[in-house]
């Protein structure tokens, strides 16, 4: 076994450890994302009329909220093909594993030939 054939795929798994790990510290979502929208729980405001007589009594007011925050995802988010939402694992890991792949039977082809 030629030494590209341990290096290409070597460098090829180490890219795709490091996606991996990147979409664990973002989050772990599924998509890329760039805003996430999220319910949360709030307690109701003291100048709302109903707050007074104990309408909301043992009940949270549930708003849902939208915030800029990154979350790397294993798949692209399906919003276009040239879209900054493209960046996921999927779509770092493939590409690498596709080019360790094809130099490797490129390398062994032509070896072949050479004998």
């Amino acid at each position: 076994m030629n030494s590209i054939h341990k290096t290409v795929p070597a460098l090829a798994l180490l890219l795709t450890l490091g996606a991996v790990i990147t979409w664990q510290a973002t989050g772990g979502d599924y998509y890329t994302k760039f805003e996430v929208v999220e319910r949360v729980e709030r307690l109701p405001d003291a100048d709302d009329p109903l707050a007074g007589t104990g309408f909301y009594d043992d009940e949270k007011v549930i708003e849902t909220v939208t915030r800029k925050d990154f979350r790397f995802g294993l798949l692209p988010t399906p919003a276009g093909l040239f879209d900054k939402h493209i960046l996921s694992v999927a779509s770092i890991s493939l590409p690498l594993w596709v080019i360790s792949f094809g130099v490797i039977w490129f390398t062994r082809k032509n070896r072949g030939k050479r004998l």
